[in-house]
C-alpha cells in the first residue's frame, strides 16, 4: 500500500512538472537542502479560509429587554427624523454589512441626534444600537451589550 502511494505521488509530481513546462518561478522554490521544510504551493492555496474567531452577532450579544429599551429611546428621540425602514432591510445591510458594530455605534453616538450630537447618555446609544440589530433579525441573548469598544469592533454586521 505504501509503495502504491509513493508511485502515485511521483506520478502526480511528474504530471504537475510537465504541465508547468518543466519550469517554475524562483519565488516558490525552496533553497537547496531545504526542500522538506517548504510546504508545496498547492497546500498553501488550497487550504480553506479559517473561520473568523471571536464573537458573532449570531451568538445573541444583546438582550430582548435592552432592544426594547432601545426601541423606547428610538421612538422618543429618533423617530421624528428617522423611520425604522432606514434602520433595517436590504438598504441597511448594503450600507453596513461587513462593518463592525463599533463603527455603527460611533456613527450614531457622534452624529445623533442631529440637533445635538452626542448628547444622549452612552447607554441610550447602546440600547438604540441593539434595537437596530433586533430590527435586522439578529437574535437576542441573555445579557446586555455594553460599550466595550474592543467587543463592539470585533462584532461584524453580516448575514
Amino acid at each position: 500500500m505504501l509503495h502504491l502511494r509513493t508511485v502515485t505521488a511521483v506520478l502526480a509530481a511528474t504530471a504537475l512538472f510537465a504541465a508547468c513546462g518543466g519550469q517554475s518561478g524562483t519565488d516558490d522554490v525552496a533553497p537547496t537542502g531545504d526542500m522538506e521544510s517548504a510546504p508545496p504551493a498547492a497546500a498553501q492555496t488550497e487550504q480553506p479560509a479559517a473561520a473568523p474567531a471571536g464573537p458573532s452577532l449570531a451568538d445573541g450579544v444583546f438582550s430582548e429587554d435592552q432592544a426594547e429599551r432601545g426601541y423606547l429611546v428610538f421612538r422618543d428621540t429618533c423617530a421624528d427624523c428617522h423611520g425604522t425602514s432606514e434602520m433595517h432591510g436590504d438598504d441597511f445591510m448594503f450600507e453596513w454589512e461587513g462593518s463592525s458594530v463599533g463603527r455603527l455605534y460611533r456613527m450614531i453616538s457622534r452624529t445623533m441626534p442631529d440637533d445635538d450630537p452626542g448628547s444622549l447618555p452612552r447607554q441610550n446609544y447602546i440600547d438604540v444600537l441593539t434595537y437596530i440589530l433586533d430590527l435586522n433579525d439578529f437574535p437576542a441573548g441573555s445579557s446586555d451589550l455594553t460599550a466595550d469598544t474592543e467587543r463592539l469592533d470585533a462584532l461584524i454586521i453580516g448575514s
